[in-house]
């Protein structure tokens, strides 16, 4: 019997120590996948995703400036290498930018960060390459593309030039290797792009390729009102017998049936009066009866304005605040001209894209404001405003008088009082008053001086005639003065030709004084309150 407990004991005994080893196994698992350690790694990996993010929003951030005050900024080629320049350990692959590993969507046309898109190594880019080859005449190029994306497969092959798209090749997402021959019959950049899950795009430079047409310059990429084009034609052995031109923007060959302006050989063609990327396309109708089309670079050109808003800020009761913000797509700005009642008033520098005056001395109310902003080739944009204080201002109202009246210790007549015929021509004056049983006000003397809204102060009492035999006052409770509007609190009392003391009423209204509404109007006849309001 004893031997049989020794047994049991030592059994239990095992059993026991395996369950607590496998229990151990089971949370050294958890902690190592899911648990403290599992979650430290994911903090870690949060914390190196949020760094690279920031990393790259400080950059984009200065980009989002250059982009106002570089007339160099375009959002593909300069913004990529202000990134990789700008950024350290940083590289962009056609819509993504990858830093320290780490890879997001970019948004060239802000230019701002995108979506999280994990790390480099989990993406799958498409693989290209390029070559170019001038035939033995040297007349055009084959630009050969080689592709292959054997995971998710290609969709689309695209050939640009000129930031248009001249060529594109359509697949049902094909793993398979793609071999692509396009024929360039212009000198220039071509931008190749493969479009996948990912896309990835390559520059293919073409150069050598001889014309007919011979363009003196050839291309000016610096900004100008006109560019002037000598066009020299080569005609050995097959003679030109008609010559045409056109500046079109794009660098997709134009149908012969578009050219309609004719030139001679070795004439100047001068491109003005636009604005933005031009090239100077020319059409060749040869004495055998074929036709030679071709064109030059670039050329750029500028002719309007840069792109303005003006704002206007009140400062003090005779001062307020012009801002000018500017931006140009094309040529520098240089500066920003501030007008004053149709008088020059100072010239600002407006190369960083903003300008500011002070208008001081001004009358209270409205002024009648513009501004011109130039550029460096003396493009101008100008901008008007009505500049505004923050004084606040009667305007003239046909309804009902008001009457102004300080709190007085009789109740039923007051010392002194301001009294208005209208809303523009209300006065501070201290004249003879009487209040009658009747509801009657008598007054004497002419007024002597305006009212303003400074000059109107709590506890002052607020009456107006409503109908005969009434008369209702309302007590100044609160008075606020916000920048472009006058709030006001007032408390209704009546008297009546029966009562000799004023009783609280039940309506207490706030009125905001803005624009040239009559304040308020609660349907009675006689109601109509216009109290004042602030400058528009």
């Amino acid at each position: 019997m004893e031997k049989n407990i020794k047994g049991i004991t030592l059994i239990a005994l095992v059993v026991t120590i395996i369950v607590l080893l496998i229990l151990a196994g089971i949370t050294i698992q958890i902690i190592l996948q899911g648990g403290i350690i599992g979650q430290a790694q994911n903090s870690g990996e949060q914390y190196k995703i949020t760094a690279a993010r920031e990393k790259l929003s400080i950059t984009l951030s200065s980009a989002q400036m250059d982009k106002v005050t570089n007339i160099k900024y375009n959002q593909e080629d300069y913004l990529d290498e202000f990134i990789v320049n700008n950024t350290s350990n940083t590289e962009v692959i056609d819509n993504v930018v990858i830093t320290d590993g780490y890879a997001f969507e970019l948004d060239r046309s802000v230019p701002k960060i995108g979506e999280d898109l994990g790390k480099k190594e989990k993406l799958i880019f498409p693989e290209m390459s390029t070559t170019v080859t001038l035939t033995e005449d040297c007349k055009t190029a084959t630009i050969t593309i080689n592709a292959k994306e054997a995971t998710n497969g290609i969709s689309k092959i695209e050939i640009l030039q000129g930031g248009y798209v001249i060529e594109t090749y359509t697949y049902e997402n094909k793993k398979e290797p793609i071999i692509e021959n396009y024929i360039a019959k212009y000198n220039g950049t071509y931008m190749i792009k493969v479009y996948a899950n990912l896309t990835v795009k390559e520059k293919a430079e073409v150069e050598g390729l001889v014309s007919n047409v011979i363009y003196s310059p050839e291309g000016n990429e610096e900004y100008q009102k006109e560019h002037q084009v000598k066009i020299n034609v080569q005609d050995e052995t097959d003679k030109v017998i008609s010559l045409k031109y056109q500046w079109l923007q794009t660098t997709v060959e134009p149908a012969p049936e578009t050219f309609t302006n004719t030139c001679n050989k070795n004439e100047v063609i001068i491109g003005k009066d636009f604005t933005g990327t031009y090239y100077l396309w020319t059409l060749l109708e040869m004495q055998s009866g074929k036709i030679n089309i071709s064109r030059s670079k670039k050329f750029h050109f500028d002719n309007e304005g840069p792109n303005v808003t003006l704002t206007s800020t009140p400062v003090s009761e005779n001062s307020f605040t012009l801002t000018a913000m500017a931006n140009d797509d094309y040529s520098s700005l240089k500066e920003c001209q501030f007008y004053i009642n149709g008088e020059l008033k100072e010239t600002i520098d407006i190369t960083t894209g903003v300008a500011t005056y002070t208008a001081i001395n001004v009358e209270t109310g409205s002024t009648n404001c513009y501004i011109i902003v130039k550029d460096i080739l003396k493009n101008e944009t100008k901008k008007t405003i009505t500049g505004k204080t923050k004084l606040y201002t009667w305007y003239e109202c046909s309804r009902i008088p008001i009457y102004l009246m300080k709190k007085s210790t009789n109740e039923r007549s007051a010392t002194n009082i301001i009294l208005g015929s209208t809303l523009r021509d209300i006065y501070l004056q201290e004249p003879t008053f009487n209040l009658g049983i009747d509801g009657t006000i008598n007054h004497t003397k002419e007024p002597d001086k305006h009212l303003r809204h400074d000059q109107l102060m709590e506890g002052m009492w607020i009456a107006q005639r409503i109908q005969e035999n009434r008369i209702d006052y309302g007590y100044v409770e609160n008075i606020k003065l916000l920048d472009n509007s006058v709030k006001i609190t007032w408390t209704w009392y009546s008297v009546f030709s029966e009562v000799t003391t004023y009783k609280k009423g039940e309506i207490e209204k706030q009125v905001t004084a803005t624009g040239r509404d009559v304040y308020p109007d609660d349907g009675e006849k006689g109601t109509k309150w216009y109290v004042y309001k602030g400058i528009e």
